[in-house]
């Protein structure tokens, strides 16, 4: 698709991240984009783990807009800055095919986001 941009990082034999992106240009057409990552020839890994940045994932901007905007957050405000702001650990399951594996997943507008797949 002409707004998703995906990379394989191969950190070791055993240990792969794939990073995907759905970007546009300011008022450019984008959409979520439902993406099929395949890695063919490989074995089934250990479970896989995702880590996004989207509007409900790692966004900090969003938790200060949901609590008023305040132009000086007080400390409690700040905590909460920080906790939306971090990124989360999901499992992402790999569909088994003939030839190897797959993974899907929706990638919202504006999106990032990486899986982490390590073999035995």
């Amino acid at each position: 698709h002409r707004t998703v941009e995906a990379w394989a990082i191969r950190a070791n034999p055993r240990h792969v991240t794939l990073l995907l992106c759905n970007h546009a240009f300011p008022q450019h057409p984008i959409e979520t984009e439902a993406v099929t990552f395949s890695v063919l020839g490989a074995n089934p890994p250990l479970p896989a783990t995702l880590r996004r940045i989207d509007d409900s994932h790692a966004n900090a901007k969003a938790a200060w807009v949901e609590m008023g905007q305040p132009e000086y957050p007080d400390a409690a405000q700040l905590e909460r800055l920080d906790e939306a702001s971090q990124l989360r650990e999901e499992r992402i399951e790999p569909r088994t095919r003939d030839n190897g594996v797959e993974f899907k997943l929706d990638l919202p507008p504006h999106a990032v986001a990486a899986i982490d797949i390590q073999y035995r």
